[in-house]
């Protein structure tokens, strides 16, 4: 059974039994690994999950410190199984599955994208190396040069194929 279905079947047994579903906005004051902690009131709630599950899912959206976002509170109004629904600014998003891995990183800047055979800054690098050792022949002086020598045309389809191992 999908996480979609099961969160659908979750929500029409809490429509069915009359549990009642909390929302609230609050500001995020701190971020763990996966959790956060939220100001909401005059109350400091930790341990705010930023999966609806236990066990982490594919997809993570880390929020920003200082961020406002929507807490959903499945205790119903007790404050104790709190869900991170939606923040209004990210610093982080993380996807993984099936091998393919994307890190969005705006405290850093930095993106990584790779998959079980490559990553992109791998192939980002190899390719300035091959430029760097760029040989051509020079049939005479004054000639114009000639065809690319065998190292680097090797060198050249080993960065294509890795190439095609990432990106579509």
């Amino acid at each position: 059974m999908s996480k979609a279905v099961q969160i659908k079947e979750a929500i029409q047994q809490m429509i069915q039994t009359g549990t009642t579903l909390w929302l609230f906005t609050a500001e995020i004051t701190a971020v763990q690994q996966n959790t956060v902690t939220v100001k909401y009131t005059d109350l400091e709630l930790n341990n705010v999950k930023l999966y609806s599950i236990l066990t982490p899912g594919n997809l993570l959206c880390k929020p920003k410190t200082g961020s406002m976002a929507t807490i959903a509170d499945l205790s119903g109004g007790k404050l104790r199984d709190l869900v991170l629904l939606k923040a209004d600014e990210l610093q982080q998003i993380i996807f993984d599955e099936n091998g393919l891995y994307i890190d969005i990183d705006t405290t850093t800047g930095l993106i990584e994208i790779k998959n079980n055979n490559q990553s992109l800054k791998g192939l980002l690098n190899d390719l300035a190396d091959i430029i760097k050792s760029l040989k051509v022949n020079v049939l005479a002086p004054n000639a114009p040069s000639g065809s690319v020598t065998p190292d680097t045309l090797l060198k050249v389809t080993q960065f294509e194929t890795a190439l095609q191992q990432l990106l579509k």
